[in-house]
């Protein structure tokens, strides 16, 4: 992963939700998640792993992609989420952490 890139993420955390952000640099994203020094919604939460990336151009393209997934509700995030191919455990609770 180039760090001059930008990345629409999908992170699969150790209880089983998923999070979506858009970095410059994932390594480095999931490096401060893993050591407990991420995002303060995730701190104590344990571990993460990259379950779905896309690089963009531009960070305007990676954020769009991060809003487009935390604004839809339901069918859409769920057909969006599939077409990515991330497979997505529990049910309505796990949709609404995204």
């Amino acid at each position: 992963m180039e760090k001059d890139n930008d990345y629409f993420y999908v992170l699969k955390c150790a209880e089983g939700r998923l999070y979506a952000g858009y970095r410059n640099d994932l390594e480095k994203r999931v490096m401060s998640e893993n050591s407990g020094k991420g995002a303060k919604y995730r701190r104590g939460r344990g571990g993460v792993e990259v379950y779905y990336d896309e690089c963009f151009g531009r960070k305007r393209e990676g954020m769009e992609e991060e809003y487009g997934l935390k604004t839809w509700r339901g069918k859409k995030k769920d057909v969006y989420i599939e077409e990515m191919g991330i497979e997505k455990e529990g049910g309505d609770e796990e949709r609404e952490k995204v």
